[in-house]
């Protein structure tokens, strides 16, 4: 009887895992601004995340598996970002930076975007466009 039960429960248990671990397949684009670059994490649907930063370490953690190709974003972002990988707990990614920047994430609806952002740099005005210089009267 014990054999029959561990077949039983080796089936039940291989139906469930795949729909309880599988991955997300998250398209991901990124793009550089004027003090700033930003990697875009395009989910299905709303996905809850926080964000760590430690020096040059900053982690994203989803509330789901995630599954994507970081390798364009992350050369696109090579002055900030030296390396991009999903964690080894499937939920996270795992950004090494080549310097300390400031890290900050913001929803857009169903996507998650993650600015690196040059320290002293306040991304809101630099991505502002630049006011035209003003003409001096000339001297007489």
């Amino acid at each position: 009887m014990s054999e029959r039960f561990f077949a039983i429960a080796l089936l039940v248990l291989g139906a469930l895992l795949p729909g309880l671990a599988r991955a997300d397949l998250v398209p991901v684009r990124s793009g550089l601004h004027e003090g700033f670059g930003r990697i875009v994490f395009a989910w299905p649907d709303t996905v809850g995340f926080n964000l760590a930063t430690s020096g040059r370490h900053a982690v994203v953690t989803f509330d789901r598996p995630i599954k994507a190709d970081l390798a364009a974003a992350a050369r696109q972002l090579a002055r900030y970002v030296a390396s991009a990988k999903i964690g080894a707990d499937g939920k996270s990614v795992k950004f090494v930076l080549n310097d300390p920047f400031h890290v900050r994430a913001v929803r857009n609806g169903h996507s998650i975007g993650v600015d690196f952002v040059v320290l002293g740099a306040d991304a809101t005005t630099a991505a502002s466009p630049k006011p035209a210089a003003q003409k001096q009267p000339a001297a007489v």
